[in-house]
């Protein structure tokens, strides 16, 4: 993929192609490249090729309800969408059939392989915790202009650095449900010093309609607001 992007004479456009292979973190990278230029006014469009991974259903699920962004955005399908993927109803999807083909690199000339044919990948998995006390991040709090912010939370840092060590689905341990993703899916119900904990640590992520200056209402939401602090 990098070696044909490299390869496209790129003339009167400003192109950035991330290959998320060079990545230390791949999972930190694509989120944070993704929130800078769907932010940038300069960027025009962007065309998303990890979609093969279902842990990246429930970050690129934000963006589909804000038109000014899903419609820069364009999903490039190689093998077919795991579930959560298909889920999120992206309306651009783009195949590029006439440059990447499903035939192995080093294939024989004559179609046939000599390498034994390819398991069946591993179906998604769906994660639900109908024990979740979710009612903990409600009700949603606004100040004198009606803007949405954060309630202070007292957590004990040991603890939240403990839960970060266990890299904790934020979806799953607060919300109850997640479609996939490549975090820790398996500890015991938390308690409420430990949801408020994990909690912190989602909050350092800013909710996507906040930082894009509208006023979220959703009351399950896990991500931090700022919007409404400046004015309280």
């Amino acid at each position: 993929m990098l070696e044909w992007a490299k390869s496209v004479p790129i003339i009167r456009y400003a192109v950035r192609v991330l290959e998320l292979a060079l990545c230390d973190t791949p999972a930190d990278c694509l989120p944070e490249c993704m929130k800078f230029y769907v932010d940038s006014s300069q960027c025009k469009h962007i065309v998303l090729g990890c979609c093969h991974d279902s842990g990246y259903a429930p970050f690129l699920g934000q963006f589909v309800a804000d038109n000014s962004a899903s419609e820069r955005i364009t999903l490039l399908e190689g093998s077919p969408f795991p579930p959560p993927i298909k889920a999120l109803g992206f309306k651009r999807i783009t195949r590029f059939q006439t440059v990447f083909t499903c035939q192995g690199r080093h294939s024989p000339p004559n179609g046939t392989s000599s390498s034994p044919p390819s398991s069946p990948s591993t179906p998604t998995r769906f994660y639900v915790n109908n024990a979740v006390q979710w009612d903990r991040l409600g009700p949603v709090v606004v100040n004198g202009a009606g803007l949405r912010y954060d309630r202070p939370l007292l957590v004990d840092k040991a603890l939240v650095e403990r839960l970060k060590k266990a890299n904790l689905c934020h979806w799953l341990f607060l919300r109850g449900e997640c479609v996939g993703c490549a975090r820790n899916h398996v500890h015991h119900l938390l308690t409420d010093a430990e949801f408020d904990a994990l909690w912190s640590l989602a909050r350092q992520g800013r909710c996507f309609k906040d930082r894009k200056g509208g006023n979220c209402s959703d009351p399950k939401c896990i991500y931090g607001h700022i919007l409404g602090m400046a004015t309280i």
